[in-house]
């Protein structure tokens, strides 16, 4: 049977997506750390792997049978080292793709991922790409969408407040935006029926 595999299970990508899956009659799987989050999930017919994702055995098991996986580095903002958490989840995923022998495969990245410095956390994703790159036989495809709509309602008390958005970035600077729904219905799309590859 056809079974996608899906990371990030708690995310509004992935969390959207398993859902549209769902409602498609897709058979899938979710990867996550806490049962209970994903009852909801579990209750419509989702099956579970719960465990950590920094550990390629696990990870391979979850991957195990899928015809196709969406993979992603979850932002461990407690790690001590973002980067060294960043590398870990990385080579993991790696590890268990190679291990677990799913083909198609798309790894949610981010727009900058093509630079190799002076982009911060955006640097790990650079790396993963990499990684994936090298392995042999896969069918992939790298995501890079830009900044997340949901992230501005971080500011939504402060602009309440102060009437204003504090940013860093310069006011009069463009930049890309997407919703994350609209990121979830192209994963669902190229996990179903796989038409890009390479980088979208």
């Amino acid at each position: 049977p056809v079974m996608h595999v899906l990371m990030g299970a708690n995310g509004n990508i992935t969390s959207r997506a398993a859902r549209a899956l769902l409602d498609q009659g897709q058979p899938i799987r979710v990867i996550g750390r806490n049962a209970a989050a994903l009852a909801a999930l579990r209750q419509r017919g989702a099956e579970l792997a719960i465990g950590d994702a920094q550990d390629a055995r696990f990870l391979a098991q979850a991957f195990a049978g899928a015809s196709a996986a969406y993979v992603m580095i979850p932002t461990a903002y407690d790690a001590p080292d973002l980067r060294q958490s960043q590398a870990r989840f990385g080579a993991a995923i790696a590890a268990a793709l190679v291990q677990s022998g799913v083909r198609r495969v798309v790894n949610l990245s981010s727009m900058g991922a093509e630079l190799p410095r002076g982009t911060g956390p955006i640097v790990g994703l650079h790396e993963q790409e990499a990684r994936l790159d090298a392995l042999p036989g896969l069918d992939l495809l790298h995501l890079r969408p830009g900044y997340f709509m949901e992230n501005h309602l971080q500011a939504a008390e402060a602009v309440a407040a102060l009437g204003v958005y504090a940013s860093l970035e310069r006011s009069d600077v463009p930049v890309p935006m997407i919703a994350t729904r609209d990121i979830a219905a192209v994963v669902v799309r190229e996990l179903v029926q796989p038409e890009a590859r390479g980088v979208l």
